[in-house]
């Protein structure tokens, strides 16, 4: 039999023992995968079925199998997700952390994916295991928190945003801020979307942050001149005032328009006092 149908095969079933009498046959098989540019490896069929022991095993032949992208443009972490293996999906970021970055058609992450179907408890683990991950954005400049707004999943929203507040790492309030003030290719903050779309429970939890009520999005407006196009939510308006929200004709337009840039951030742990008292003792 072909090798590669051989590799397919033993992918499909899980089968180790096929896998090594593929390689017997041909040890450059999974070489293969590596210079198409795009394809179904076995590890995106592994990981689609759920069959963890060959997943792992592949891993470990081929590493750089695990961030191919098919033909569709995603991974297997991806493929995993799509087809709800959630046991594969712990075992693959235990095994690669970065998994959960790899970016795939329009550039969508894994954590955008769980985000997008408020897959909560996996969230928290993606975050846990890959905190820079947050920062990641999409192809139209969305972040998780932009694509959470817009799918309504106020859990996930919540989840990111307790996940932003807590985080200790140097320069963890900078962080907090860039993320949440974050502008897609429209401008819009994840304050705008939300008043776009009229949710005043999510604004709500939103002006809890460290979210900027006056940035303008590229066509120059503030939240407030978006209520006010709208005319359909008082209620709306009048939380926004009283959170220092202010019309885009009476902001000053220093850098008003500025997109902020994520690639200072750092992730390295923020000193204890402990550091400090032997970095003072020390001179």
């Amino acid at each position: 039999m072909n090798p590669l149908i051989l590799l397919k095969n033993a992918a499909q079933n899980g089968d180790v023992n096929k896998l090594y009498q593929a390689i017997a046959k041909d040890s450059n098989v999974l070489e293969h995968y590596d210079k198409t540019p795009f394809a179904e490896t076995p590890l995106h069929i592994a990981t689609s079925r759920g069959h963890i022991n060959f997943a792992l095993e592949i891993m470990r032949l081929k590493p750089s199998l695990s961030k191919k992208l098919d033909e569709q443009g995603w991974s297997p972490m991806h493929a995993a997700l799509q087809h709800n293996q959630t046991s594969m999906v712990y075992r693959l970021i235990e095994t690669d952390p970065t998994l959960v970055g790899v970016k795939g058609r329009e550039g969508f992450t894994p954590l955008h994916y769980v985000v997008q179907n408020d897959g909560v408890n996996l969230l928290r683990e993606f975050l846990a295991v890959s905190p820079h991950s947050v920062m990641d954005t999409t192809n139209k400049g969305k972040t998780a928190l932009h694509i959470a707004v817009e799918k309504g999943n106020t859990r996930a929203l919540e989840a990111l945003l307790s996940f932003l507040a807590r985080s200790w790492y140097r320069e963890a309030l900078y962080w907090e801020e860039k993320v949440v003030n974050w502008k897609d290719e429209n401008g819009f903050t994840v304050l705008h979307v939300a008043v776009t779309m009229n949710d005043i429970q999510v604004v709500k939890s939103l002006l809890k942050s460290k979210i900027n009520v006056n940035a303008k999005s590229l066509e120059g407006l503030t939240v407030l001149d978006i209520v006010d196009r709208a005319d359909n939510n008082p209620d709306m308006k009048d939380v926004l005032i009283q959170a220092g929200a202010k019309h885009s004709d009476v902001m000053k337009t220093n850098n008003i328009n500025a997109i902020p840039s994520m690639k200072q951030v750092s992730f390295e742990p923020k000193p204890t006092l402990l550091d400090n008292v032997i970095r003072f003792l020390k001179g």
